[in-house]
């Protein structure tokens, strides 16, 4: 699937479960990502879709932590990663992503410190 020319995935409000399908790594034209109230488990390698815009993945059954590579997807305007099982910190690498709005994290398990630079974010709305 990596060679197709999709642009948004949107499977949200169904009932699926386990692992993100690894054949849509890769993609190169998906821009949206639409899997939220599912109930996914592995974190999708973000950094391997690298020309997403939007992820909304919240409510789902995603564990462990962020991965620092999502810093590198410069398009990124939103991540919605509410209500899932994250652990660990928020990586300072995100203060990178300079065309980031809305960061959503609430209803997970994160701890550690948030790196001032997150805040300085020119387009940060919402975090």
């Amino acid at each position: 699937l990596a060679n197709t020319a999709m642009v948004e995935l949107i499977v949200s409000a169904n009932q699926m479960v386990g692992p993100f399908p690894t054949s849509l790594y890769g993609m190169k034209t998906l821009e949206h990502v639409c899997i939220d109230r599912n109930k996914f488990v592995e974190m999708p390698d973000w950094a391997s879709m690298p020309n997403l815009i939007y992820i909304f993945a919240f409510e789902n059954e995603f564990e462990g932590e962020l991965d620092p590579a999502m810093a590198d997807l410069k398009n990124l305007k939103v991540i919605d990663l509410k209500s899932n099982k994250l652990t660990g910190a928020l990586p300072k690498k995100f203060a990178n992503l300079k065309s980031l709005e809305k960061l959503k994290l609430s209803d997970n398990s994160l701890s550690g410190e948030v790196s001032e630079k997150i805040f300085g974010l020119p387009r940060l709305t919402e975090l």
